[in-house]
């Protein structure tokens, strides 16, 4: 867990539903955001009203605070690397952490499933990149002709 004592993080429902379906029961239900106090190769205490709670890696999920991406965001999904890049649009639905990011196919554009689920190991992020006129169509938009000189600031 990548986390540094003073980090602001909040766990997913995801994560309070796994543990209640390992465990049979968690006490957790309160502790939905929290600042990392302390942290070791196996837990990361979180604080809320001045309490550390131990949360196992194995069994919870903590997120950072601030999502990587923002809801309804505009982003590239990308094949692996050296594979031809795809160019498909999704709104975020969640955040994500090391290992997952938790997106929501935008279904106008019916690419994927419904809230599917992607692996980083696998699937590349990346904010939509803004779009490349050509030469073409910078003259049509400015009515310029097309042997304009571009001059940098």
């Amino acid at each position: 867990m990548k986390f540094k004592v003073g980090d602001k993080v909040r766990l997913t429902r995801n994560a309070i539903e796994e543990s209640v379906r390992k465990n049979g029961c968690v006490n957790y239900s309160a502790v939905i955001g929290g600042e990392v106090i302390r942290t070791n190769e196996n837990q990361s205490f979180i604080s809320t009203d001045e309490q550390g709670y131990p949360l196992l890696n194995q069994d919870l999920e903590l997120v950072p605070e601030e999502p990587e991406f923002k809801y309804g965001e505009e982003i590239e999904v990308r094949d692996q690397i050296g594979e031809k890049r795809k160019r498909v649009i999704f709104l975020c639905k969640t955040t994500a952490n090391d290992t997952y990011q938790y997106i929501t196919a935008d279904m106008s554009k019916k690419s994927f499933d419904n809230g599917a689920l992607f692996c980083n190991t696998s699937w590349r992020f990346a904010r939509k990149a803004p779009p490349q006129l050509t030469r073409k169509e910078v003259a049509e938009k400015f009515g310029v002709s097309e042997d304009f000189e571009l001059i940098e600031e």
